[in-house]
């Protein structure tokens, strides 16, 4: 008998991130289903429930827009737990020579130095 090879990836951890933490707090808070939530979305309940248990991390900017006004959760701590910089505020900066040269100074001072 040949043994299955599980090709599923690791999660990020055993436990729920805390971006998934947060959809899956606010979305039963606010009475919804996981498949309820995921079609409201527009997306798949098996992603919402990827989301919620850590395999997926990084959603999309459209995604995080419609979860914020669906579950009325604040679309900065979604991008910053989803490690993520909205289209929007790139744009912003790339279209501004002060603000790009002060985001990079305080980069740079950042950085870890030898």
């Amino acid at each position: 008998m040949t043994e299955k090879k599980n090709t599923e990836p690791t999660p990020i951890s055993d436990e729920t991130t805390p971006l998934g933490n947060m959809i899956k707090s606010a979305r039963i808070s606010a009475g919804l289903g996981l498949r309820e939530t995921a079609k409201q979305l527009m997306i798949s309940p098996t992603y919402l429930s990827r989301l919620e248990n850590g395999w997926e991390t990084r959603p999309s900017d459209e995604i995080i827009h419609k979860m914020v006004e669906l579950l009325g959760l604040e679309s900065h701590h979604l991008f910053v737990l989803a490690k993520r910089i909205p289209k929007t505020v790139l744009v912003a900066i790339a279209g501004d020579s002060d603000l790009l040269l002060k985001v990079l100074k305080v980069i740079e001072d950042h950085e870890v130095q030898p």
